[in-house]
């Protein structure tokens, strides 16, 4: 989760935390407009089980179904063998 604006000084300090993968992993890359709609572990998990292209247009759907009072943004990504 980014908990800091990138933009808004000269200077920006920056969180960085590695995190190892393994192909067959996916992240889920948002923006608090979804993140502010998936108020349960069994909506992130359904969203995951979806295939790669299906799950970002499916938790837009969700987060605007839910009220989308914000811009919402949605990157998912899956990690392949090299």
């Amino acid at each position: 989760m980014i908990t800091r604006a990138v933009g808004l000084r000269e200077y920006v300090e920056v969180d960085i935390l590695a995190v190892p993968v393994q192909p067959g992993d996916r992240l889920l890359l948002c923006s608090d407009g979804l993140h502010a709609y998936l108020d349960s572990g069994a909506t992130l998990a359904d969203l995951f089980k979806l295939s790669i292209r299906e799950a970002a247009p499916a938790a837009i759907r969700h987060a605007n179904a839910c009220g989308g009072a914000d811009n919402i943004t949605a990157l998912f990504v899956e990690f392949l063998a090299s």
